[in-house]
């Protein structure tokens, strides 16, 4: 490493020479060179300036270090400090050096003193405070910090805020969270396919809770919840529900799957009975007392034509799976070629799988009747205990 002779000349603030200064130059650490077999150590050396205000310095060429920020602090009468590197040259004008060879770290020390305005192209503040200043005013920049208070100030025209949790500062005043975008900007965003994607909680229980998993997704409530005074305008469709109160109205149950009622009251307005696809049909092929068989709950039985002779009963065996042994089996007379009225129709047995069924001829003209007799028949459901 080679060393370099720093020339001056000082000049007071009346730009008159100034003598007898002098100044100091310290190497605020030692510098190395691998290819050379000496270190420069730390220290300082001074130098005096002349009645003319002239003087030099020789100094080692700090640029040539192989140490990283070798610099020299130079001090200045009225106790400036300004820092350089030393260049790789053989000698160099102080004024250059500290214009193009400063170390941007190296700030002057203020202290003491007020300064009404001061621009500075970098500056590195270490402590202290700053009072009554707009920060980024002009132009903004990233900041950093461990904690901010803005003494119950507002921060505004902010862009994203990363942020680990979000707590309330005075519980009197709460926190109110308010989405005042116009339409279709307010939303909150979860993340995709989790399990937990967003649980409102308090302590260990959960309250709701967002599920995001793909084909998965729903929502969870975990504890009960009471819509009172409000309508609900379209439920969707609810796999399973447990209703414990209230009323049902203007609604069709198993409109499309069918399933058991099960109340201690079953009241209609208009109709109660089966809807279509639950009753059938069935002809007797050879006489009145042949047995048919029809599985439905609901039915017309179409009788054999033969003659049946005044006064006399008959009776067939309806075979149907729908029966059980505790049902009550209603059957009237539907139509026939000549008036229902002159039958007499009713069950005699009832058992599981079946029911007999009785036609007696009471005609006014005590003759006998050749009629294929239309019976209905329906089974209602009833036990014994």
């Amino acid at each position: 490493m080679a060393s370099i002779t720093v020339n001056y000349n000082l000049k007071d603030a009346g730009y008159q020479n100034y003598a007898n200064q002098k100044l100091r130059f310290t190497l605020l650490g030692a510098g190395a060179k691998a290819s050379t077999d000496f270190v420069v150590a730390r220290g300082f050396v001074t130098s005096t300036s002349d009645a003319n205000g002239d003087g030099s310095v020789t100094l080692y060429r700090s640029a040539e270090s192989g140490v990283a920020n070798n610099i020299y602090e130079i001090l200045l009468p009225g106790n400036e400090r300004v820092n350089v590197i030393t260049p790789d040259s053989s000698s160099i004008e102080l004024a250059d050096l500290i214009v193009n060879h400063r170390v941007q770290t190296s700030t002057p020390e203020i202290t003491g003193i007020n300064v009404a305005s001061v621009t500075a192209t970098t500056c590195d503040l270490n402590g202290g405070t700053i009072d009554g200043t707009v920060i980024g005013g002009s132009t903004a920049a990233a900041g950093t910090f461990t904690s901010i208070d803005v003494s119950d100030g507002n921060i505004t025209n902010a862009g994203d805020i990363n942020c680990d949790s979000i707590s309330v500062d005075a519980a009197a005043n709460g926190l109110d969270i308010n989405f005042g975008g116009n339409t279709g900007t307010n939303k909150i965003t979860l993340a995709d396919n989790l399990a937990d994607s967003l649980n409102v909680t308090e302590g260990s229980n959960s309250y709701l809770k967002f599920i995001t998993t793909n084909s998965s997704e729903q929502i969870v409530f975990g504890k009960n919840s009471t819509f009172a005074s409000t309508t609900i305008a379209d439920l969707g469709t609810v796999t399973t529900a447990d209703i414990d109160g209230g009323t049902i109205d203007a609604t069709v149950i198993g409109a499309s799957t069918k399933a058991a009622v099960t109340g201690t009251n079953v009241l209609a307005s208009t109709s109660i009975g089966y809807t279509t696809g639950n009753g059938g049909t069935v002809s007797q092929s050879t006489s009145k007392s042949t047995s048919v068989t029809l599985d439905k709950t609901s039915g017309k039985i179409t009788m054999n034509s033969a003659s049946l002779a005044h006064d006399t009963n008959v009776q067939f065996t309806l075979s149907n799976d729908q029966i059980a042994s505790t049902d009550v089996v209603i059957v009237n007379v539907k139509n026939c070629i000549g008036a229902s009225s002159e039958y007499l129709v009713g069950v005699t047995t009832v058992s599981a799988g079946s029911c007999e069924i009785m036609l007696r001829n009471i005609s006014n003209d005590n003759g006998a009747k050749s009629d294929a007799v239309q019976l209905s028949f329906a089974v209602i459901k009833s036990v014994e205990s």
